[in-house]
Protein backbone atom coordinates (compact mmCIF):
# COMPACT_ATOMS: atom_id res chain seq x y z
CA UNK A 1 0.00 0.00 0.00
CA UNK A 2 1.42 3.40 -1.07
CA UNK A 3 1.37 6.17 1.11
CA UNK A 4 -1.02 7.82 -1.06
CA UNK A 5 -4.11 4.76 -0.41
CA UNK A 6 -2.59 4.97 3.17
CA UNK A 7 -3.82 8.61 3.47
CA UNK A 8 -7.16 7.62 2.09
CA UNK A 9 -7.38 5.07 4.78
CA UNK A 10 -7.13 7.31 7.23
CA UNK A 11 -9.78 9.99 5.87
CA UNK A 12 -12.92 9.78 8.19
CA UNK A 13 -15.57 9.33 5.84
CA UNK A 14 -18.81 11.98 6.56
CA UNK A 15 -21.77 12.27 5.20
CA UNK A 16 -24.15 15.66 5.65
CA UNK A 17 -27.87 15.56 5.25
CA UNK A 18 -29.58 18.88 5.26
CA UNK A 19 -32.80 19.64 3.42
CA UNK A 20 -33.42 23.03 5.12
CA UNK A 21 -30.84 25.27 3.39
CA UNK A 22 -32.28 26.97 0.61
CA UNK A 23 -30.07 28.09 -2.14
CA UNK A 24 -29.73 31.85 -2.66
CA UNK A 25 -29.43 32.34 1.09
CA UNK A 26 -26.93 32.16 3.48
CA UNK A 27 -27.22 31.57 7.13
CA UNK A 28 -25.27 30.25 9.54
CA UNK A 29 -25.41 26.84 9.59
CA UNK A 30 -24.05 27.25 5.74
CA UNK A 31 -21.54 29.80 6.72
CA UNK A 32 -20.33 26.69 9.34
CA UNK A 33 -20.40 24.32 6.82
CA UNK A 34 -18.44 26.07 4.16
CA UNK A 35 -15.56 27.30 7.02
CA UNK A 36 -15.22 23.63 8.82
CA UNK A 37 -15.07 21.07 5.11
CA UNK A 38 -12.80 23.63 3.95
CA UNK A 39 -10.86 22.77 7.16
CA UNK A 40 -11.52 18.96 7.16
CA UNK A 41 -10.15 18.11 3.44
CA UNK A 42 -6.69 16.87 4.58
CA UNK A 43 -8.36 14.19 7.34
CA UNK A 44 -11.89 14.03 5.81
CA UNK A 45 -13.78 12.54 2.71
CA UNK A 46 -17.26 14.83 3.16
CA UNK A 47 -20.00 14.13 0.80
CA UNK A 48 -23.36 16.34 1.02
CA UNK A 49 -27.08 15.15 0.39
CA UNK A 50 -29.15 17.85 -0.22
CA UNK A 51 -31.18 20.09 -2.93
CA UNK A 52 -29.31 20.08 -5.88
CA UNK A 53 -29.61 23.66 -6.46
CA UNK A 54 -28.61 24.08 -2.43
CA UNK A 55 -25.71 21.95 -3.53
CA UNK A 56 -24.26 24.30 -6.62
CA UNK A 57 -25.11 27.34 -4.38
CA UNK A 58 -22.59 26.06 -1.64
CA UNK A 59 -19.93 24.89 -4.10
CA UNK A 60 -19.77 28.61 -5.33
CA UNK A 61 -19.59 29.77 -1.81
CA UNK A 62 -16.31 27.73 -0.82
CA UNK A 63 -18.22 24.08 0.17
CA UNK A 64 -15.41 21.22 0.02
CA UNK A 65 -17.42 18.06 -0.40
CA UNK A 66 -19.13 15.69 -3.13
CA UNK A 67 -22.41 15.19 -3.46
CA UNK A 68 -24.51 12.28 -2.44
CA UNK A 69 -27.53 11.16 -4.33
CA UNK A 70 -29.27 14.98 -4.61
CA UNK A 71 -32.70 15.81 -5.12
CA UNK A 72 -32.87 16.87 -8.73
CA UNK A 73 -36.67 17.50 -8.85
CA UNK A 74 -36.60 21.56 -9.45
CA UNK A 75 -39.77 22.41 -6.81
CA UNK A 76 -38.65 20.92 -3.86
CA UNK A 77 -35.85 23.68 -2.91
CA UNK A 78 -38.86 26.15 -2.30
CA UNK A 79 -39.00 24.45 1.71
CA UNK A 80 -42.71 24.16 1.98
CA UNK A 81 -44.25 21.25 3.90
CA UNK A 82 -45.17 19.01 0.52
CA UNK A 83 -41.09 19.49 -0.42
CA UNK A 84 -39.80 18.97 2.89
CA UNK A 85 -42.03 15.41 3.23
CA UNK A 86 -40.74 14.22 -0.39
CA UNK A 87 -37.35 14.81 0.78
CA UNK A 88 -38.20 12.67 4.00
CA UNK A 89 -40.17 9.94 1.80
CA UNK A 90 -37.79 9.47 -0.97
CA UNK A 91 -34.39 8.99 1.00
CA UNK A 92 -36.36 6.72 3.16
CA UNK A 93 -36.44 4.67 -0.03
CA UNK A 94 -32.95 4.86 -0.73
CA UNK A 95 -30.42 1.96 -0.31
CA UNK A 96 -26.85 2.26 -1.05
CA UNK A 97 -23.59 -0.06 -0.37
CA UNK A 98 -21.46 3.21 0.50
CA UNK A 99 -19.75 2.86 3.85
CA UNK A 100 -19.19 6.14 6.20
CA UNK A 101 -17.77 6.81 9.30
CA UNK A 102 -20.17 9.48 10.46
CA UNK A 103 -23.91 10.29 9.32
CA UNK A 104 -24.12 13.88 10.53
CA UNK A 105 -28.17 15.31 10.99
CA UNK A 106 -27.68 19.04 10.50
CA UNK A 107 -30.46 19.75 12.25
CA UNK A 108 -32.94 18.50 14.64
CA UNK A 109 -35.82 18.54 12.49
CA UNK A 110 -37.21 15.25 10.80
CA UNK A 111 -37.20 15.97 7.67
CA UNK A 112 -33.03 15.84 8.39
CA UNK A 113 -32.94 13.71 11.38
CA UNK A 114 -35.45 10.30 9.99
CA UNK A 115 -33.00 10.40 6.62
CA UNK A 116 -29.81 10.11 8.72
CA UNK A 117 -30.82 8.11 11.15
CA UNK A 118 -31.58 5.51 8.30
CA UNK A 119 -28.35 6.15 6.39
CA UNK A 120 -26.40 5.39 9.82
CA UNK A 121 -27.95 2.18 10.24
CA UNK A 122 -27.48 0.96 6.57
CA UNK A 123 -23.95 2.29 6.21
CA UNK A 124 -22.70 1.39 10.01
CA UNK A 125 -21.71 5.11 10.99
CA UNK A 126 -22.06 7.29 14.42
CA UNK A 127 -24.58 9.69 14.10
CA UNK A 128 -24.09 13.28 14.74
CA UNK A 129 -27.11 15.73 15.05
CA UNK A 130 -26.98 19.37 15.16
CA UNK A 131 -29.84 21.19 17.54
CA UNK A 132 -30.42 24.12 18.29
CA UNK A 133 -32.27 27.10 16.22
CA UNK A 134 -35.56 27.77 18.35
CA UNK A 135 -35.96 23.91 19.82
CA UNK A 136 -39.05 25.00 21.82
CA UNK A 137 -40.02 28.57 20.10
CA UNK A 138 -41.34 31.49 21.77
CA UNK A 139 -44.72 32.37 21.49
CA UNK A 140 -43.46 35.77 19.18
CA UNK A 141 -40.98 33.78 17.00
CA UNK A 142 -43.52 31.97 14.83
CA UNK A 143 -46.96 32.11 13.94
CA UNK A 144 -49.32 29.96 16.31
CA UNK A 145 -50.55 27.17 13.60
CA UNK A 146 -46.25 27.02 12.45
CA UNK A 147 -44.85 27.30 16.29
CA UNK A 148 -47.29 23.86 17.16
CA UNK A 149 -45.98 22.17 13.80
CA UNK A 150 -42.71 22.86 14.82
CA UNK A 151 -42.81 21.78 18.54
CA UNK A 152 -44.59 18.34 17.17
CA UNK A 153 -41.82 17.86 14.88
CA UNK A 154 -38.46 18.77 17.39
CA UNK A 155 -40.67 16.81 20.12
CA UNK A 156 -40.82 13.77 18.21
CA UNK A 157 -37.34 14.57 16.80
CA UNK A 158 -35.93 14.25 20.80
CA UNK A 159 -37.55 10.98 20.65
CA UNK A 160 -35.73 9.36 17.86
CA UNK A 161 -32.09 11.40 19.18
CA UNK A 162 -33.25 9.56 22.62
CA UNK A 163 -32.39 6.76 21.26
CA UNK A 164 -30.44 6.39 17.76
CA UNK A 165 -27.84 9.74 18.37
CA UNK A 166 -24.62 9.17 19.39
CA UNK A 167 -23.67 13.02 19.82
CA UNK A 168 -26.09 16.21 19.38
CA UNK A 169 -24.86 19.13 19.07
CA UNK A 170 -26.72 22.11 20.72
CA UNK A 171 -24.74 25.67 20.45
CA UNK A 172 -25.58 27.76 23.63
CA UNK A 173 -26.14 26.44 27.43
CA UNK A 174 -29.77 27.79 26.56
CA UNK A 175 -30.33 25.17 24.05
CA UNK A 176 -28.33 22.30 25.88
CA UNK A 177 -30.77 22.66 29.02
CA UNK A 178 -33.94 22.30 26.72
CA UNK A 179 -32.35 18.89 24.74
CA UNK A 180 -31.87 17.70 28.83
CA UNK A 181 -35.48 18.86 29.83
CA UNK A 182 -36.63 16.58 26.43
CA UNK A 183 -34.97 13.37 27.60
CA UNK A 184 -31.54 13.63 25.73
CA UNK A 185 -28.66 12.25 27.73
CA UNK A 186 -26.35 15.27 28.74
CA UNK A 187 -23.38 12.92 27.97
CA UNK A 188 -23.95 13.22 24.37
CA UNK A 189 -24.65 16.59 24.12
CA UNK A 190 -21.99 18.59 23.25
CA UNK A 191 -21.66 22.61 22.55
CA UNK A 192 -20.35 23.42 19.37
CA UNK A 193 -18.86 26.91 18.91
CA UNK A 194 -18.87 29.44 16.17
CA UNK A 195 -15.73 31.56 14.95
CA UNK A 196 -14.26 33.86 12.25
CA UNK A 197 -10.79 34.70 10.19
CA UNK A 198 -9.14 37.33 12.36
CA UNK A 199 -6.61 37.79 9.69
CA UNK A 200 -9.13 39.13 7.65
CA UNK A 201 -10.87 41.08 10.19
CA UNK A 202 -7.71 42.24 11.32
CA UNK A 203 -5.88 43.72 8.40
CA UNK A 204 -8.78 45.94 7.42
CA UNK A 205 -8.17 49.57 8.30
CA UNK A 206 -10.52 51.45 10.46
CA UNK A 207 -13.17 52.90 8.07
CA UNK A 208 -14.53 56.47 7.47
CA UNK A 209 -18.36 55.99 9.15
CA UNK A 210 -20.44 56.08 6.05
CA UNK A 211 -23.67 54.47 8.10
CA UNK A 212 -25.00 55.06 10.97
CA UNK A 213 -26.17 51.13 11.64
CA UNK A 214 -26.04 47.96 9.87
CA UNK A 215 -27.85 44.99 9.92
CA UNK A 216 -25.95 42.44 8.46
CA UNK A 217 -27.87 38.62 7.83
CA UNK A 218 -30.69 36.68 6.11
CA UNK A 219 -33.67 38.74 4.91
CA UNK A 220 -36.49 37.33 6.92
CA UNK A 221 -39.19 38.65 9.37
CA UNK A 222 -37.99 36.31 12.08
CA UNK A 223 -34.41 37.29 12.13
CA UNK A 224 -36.04 40.70 12.66
CA UNK A 225 -35.52 42.30 9.41
CA UNK A 226 -39.24 44.10 9.38
CA UNK A 227 -38.87 44.80 12.50
CA UNK A 228 -35.73 47.01 11.71
CA UNK A 229 -37.50 48.81 9.01
CA UNK A 230 -40.38 49.97 11.56
CA UNK A 231 -38.03 50.79 14.10
CA UNK A 232 -35.70 53.01 11.89
CA UNK A 233 -38.52 54.57 10.74
CA UNK A 234 -38.64 56.52 14.13
CA UNK A 235 -35.13 56.74 14.36
CA UNK A 236 -35.37 59.31 11.50
CA UNK A 237 -37.80 61.11 13.55
CA UNK A 238 -34.97 62.31 15.38
CA UNK A 239 -31.93 61.63 12.32
CA UNK A 240 -33.32 62.56 9.09
CA UNK A 241 -30.25 61.83 7.24
CA UNK A 242 -29.65 58.28 9.20
CA UNK A 243 -28.67 55.77 6.80
CA UNK A 244 -28.73 51.89 7.61
CA UNK A 245 -27.21 49.40 5.60
CA UNK A 246 -28.99 45.77 5.22
CA UNK A 247 -26.61 43.05 3.71
CA UNK A 248 -27.67 39.57 3.20
CA UNK A 249 -30.11 37.72 0.79
CA UNK A 250 -32.88 35.73 1.55
CA UNK A 251 -36.00 34.11 -0.42
CA UNK A 252 -37.27 36.15 -2.95
CA UNK A 253 -40.54 36.73 -1.24
CA UNK A 254 -38.90 37.97 2.07
CA UNK A 255 -36.34 40.38 -0.39
CA UNK A 256 -39.97 42.09 -2.12
CA UNK A 257 -41.50 42.32 1.37
CA UNK A 258 -38.34 44.49 2.62
CA UNK A 259 -38.40 46.55 -0.25
CA UNK A 260 -41.61 47.08 0.08
CA UNK A 261 -41.77 48.08 3.71
CA UNK A 262 -38.94 50.31 2.79
CA UNK A 263 -40.86 52.26 0.57
CA UNK A 264 -43.81 52.36 2.46
CA UNK A 265 -42.15 54.17 5.52
CA UNK A 266 -40.39 56.42 2.66
CA UNK A 267 -37.32 55.52 3.51
CA UNK A 268 -36.09 54.99 0.05
CA UNK A 269 -33.43 57.74 1.72
CA UNK A 270 -32.57 56.54 4.25
CA UNK A 271 -31.67 52.72 3.33
CA UNK A 272 -29.18 50.97 1.41
CA UNK A 273 -29.90 47.29 0.51
CA UNK A 274 -26.21 46.02 -0.41
CA UNK A 275 -27.37 42.21 -0.85
CA UNK A 276 -25.07 39.78 -0.70
CA UNK A 277 -21.25 41.11 -0.22
CA UNK A 278 -18.21 39.09 -0.24
CA UNK A 279 -16.24 37.86 2.39
CA UNK A 280 -13.62 40.62 1.07
CA UNK A 281 -16.06 43.43 0.96
CA UNK A 282 -17.84 42.78 4.51
CA UNK A 283 -15.43 43.49 7.28
CA UNK A 284 -15.20 47.13 5.16
CA UNK A 285 -19.03 47.88 5.49
CA UNK A 286 -19.16 47.02 9.21
CA UNK A 287 -16.17 48.75 9.99
CA UNK A 288 -17.63 52.01 7.91
CA UNK A 289 -20.52 51.76 10.40
CA UNK A 290 -21.44 52.91 13.60
CA UNK A 291 -23.44 50.67 15.44
CA UNK A 292 -24.98 47.12 14.57
CA UNK A 293 -28.71 45.85 14.94
CA UNK A 294 -29.88 42.07 14.39
CA UNK A 295 -33.62 42.59 16.21
CA UNK A 296 -33.79 38.38 15.43
CA UNK A 297 -36.50 35.94 16.95
CA UNK A 298 -34.42 32.94 16.03
CA UNK A 299 -31.06 32.14 16.83
CA UNK A 300 -28.47 30.19 18.19
CA UNK A 301 -25.27 31.87 18.42
CA UNK A 302 -25.36 34.41 14.97
CA UNK A 303 -22.12 34.31 13.52
CA UNK A 304 -22.48 37.76 11.57
CA UNK A 305 -22.89 39.09 15.74
CA UNK A 306 -20.25 37.90 16.52
CA UNK A 307 -17.87 39.46 13.36
CA UNK A 308 -19.48 42.64 14.31
CA UNK A 309 -18.45 42.68 18.01
CA UNK A 310 -14.73 41.47 16.52
CA UNK A 311 -15.13 44.45 14.50
CA UNK A 312 -15.65 46.43 17.70
CA UNK A 313 -19.54 47.62 17.17
CA UNK A 314 -21.67 48.06 19.68
CA UNK A 315 -24.58 45.46 18.46
CA UNK A 316 -28.40 45.78 19.66
CA UNK A 317 -30.44 42.56 18.88
CA UNK A 318 -33.55 41.30 21.53
CA UNK A 319 -33.16 40.01 24.76
CA UNK A 320 -33.37 36.48 24.33
CA UNK A 321 -31.84 33.74 26.82
CA UNK A 322 -29.95 32.46 23.63
CA UNK A 323 -28.34 35.88 23.00
CA UNK A 324 -28.04 36.46 26.76
CA UNK A 325 -26.41 32.89 27.27
CA UNK A 326 -23.62 33.57 24.25
CA UNK A 327 -22.68 37.37 24.49
CA UNK A 328 -23.51 38.15 28.20
CA UNK A 329 -23.61 42.09 29.08
CA UNK A 330 -21.36 42.20 25.50
CA UNK A 331 -24.54 43.56 23.75
CA UNK A 332 -27.19 45.79 24.33
CA UNK A 333 -30.71 44.08 24.78
CA UNK A 334 -33.95 45.62 23.63
CA UNK A 335 -36.88 44.01 24.80
CA UNK A 336 -38.34 41.09 22.70
CA UNK A 337 -40.33 41.90 19.61
CA UNK A 338 -40.81 45.71 21.11
CA UNK A 339 -40.43 48.25 18.07
CA UNK A 340 -40.33 51.13 20.91
CA UNK A 341 -38.02 49.61 22.82
CA UNK A 342 -35.80 48.31 19.90
CA UNK A 343 -35.83 52.32 18.29
CA UNK A 344 -34.68 53.75 22.21
CA UNK A 345 -31.37 51.98 22.25
CA UNK A 346 -30.56 52.63 18.70
CA UNK A 347 -31.23 56.43 19.14
CA UNK A 348 -29.56 55.69 23.01
CA UNK A 349 -25.76 54.58 21.32
CA UNK A 350 -26.08 57.01 18.36
CA UNK A 351 -26.32 59.50 20.46
CA UNK A 352 -23.08 58.61 22.77
CA UNK A 353 -20.28 57.89 21.45
CA UNK A 354 -18.59 57.22 24.52
CA UNK A 355 -20.85 54.54 25.25
CA UNK A 356 -20.49 53.37 21.68
CA UNK A 357 -16.67 53.29 22.80
CA UNK A 358 -17.22 50.97 25.86
CA UNK A 359 -19.82 48.46 24.09
CA UNK A 360 -17.11 48.23 20.84
CA UNK A 361 -14.33 46.96 23.39
CA UNK A 362 -16.22 44.94 25.94
CA UNK A 363 -17.78 43.64 22.93
CA UNK A 364 -14.12 42.53 21.03
CA UNK A 365 -13.07 41.16 24.32
CA UNK A 366 -15.85 38.67 24.62
CA UNK A 367 -15.50 36.73 21.45
CA UNK A 368 -11.57 36.57 21.00
CA UNK A 369 -12.09 32.75 21.64
CA UNK A 370 -14.04 32.34 18.75
CA UNK A 371 -11.73 31.06 15.75
CA UNK A 372 -13.11 28.94 12.57
CA UNK A 373 -9.75 26.60 12.71
CA UNK A 374 -10.20 25.86 16.90
CA UNK A 375 -14.01 25.56 16.08
CA UNK A 376 -13.44 22.50 13.15
CA UNK A 377 -10.52 20.86 14.92
CA UNK A 378 -13.09 20.61 18.16
CA UNK A 379 -15.73 19.10 16.20
CA UNK A 380 -13.81 17.06 14.02
CA UNK A 381 -11.82 16.05 17.54
CA UNK A 382 -16.05 15.02 18.72
CA UNK A 383 -16.40 13.06 15.56
CA UNK A 384 -12.56 10.95 16.05
CA UNK A 385 -13.74 9.99 19.43
CA UNK A 386 -16.68 8.16 18.33
CA UNK A 387 -15.27 6.55 15.50
CA UNK A 388 -12.29 5.26 16.79
CA UNK A 389 -14.55 3.79 19.60
CA UNK A 390 -16.45 2.19 17.07
CA UNK A 391 -13.70 0.89 15.58
CA UNK A 392 -12.32 -0.58 18.69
Amino acid sequence: MNAKDAQKRRQIRILIVRFGSVAGTIGGGTIRLIQVTRRWQKECSVFVMTHETTYLWQKYLGLVAQPFHLVNARWTWTQNIPSLLYCMVRNLFLRTNEKFDVVMSRSEDLVDVIPSIWLAKQTGAKLTVYAGTDIIPSAKSRKKLLRMLVLVDHFLSCLLLRWAADIVNPFNEQSRDELINLGINPKKLIILFGGFNWEDINKIPSQEKQYEAIYLGRISPEKGSNDLIDAWRLVCNVFPKARLAIAGTGEPNAIVGLHNRIKENDLENNVVFLGYIEESVKYQVLKASKIFILPSYVDTFSYSVAEALACELPVITYKTKVFQSVYGDAIVYAKFGNISSLMQKIILLLQNQDMREVYGKKGRESVVKYDWDNAARFELGALKKIVSQQNN
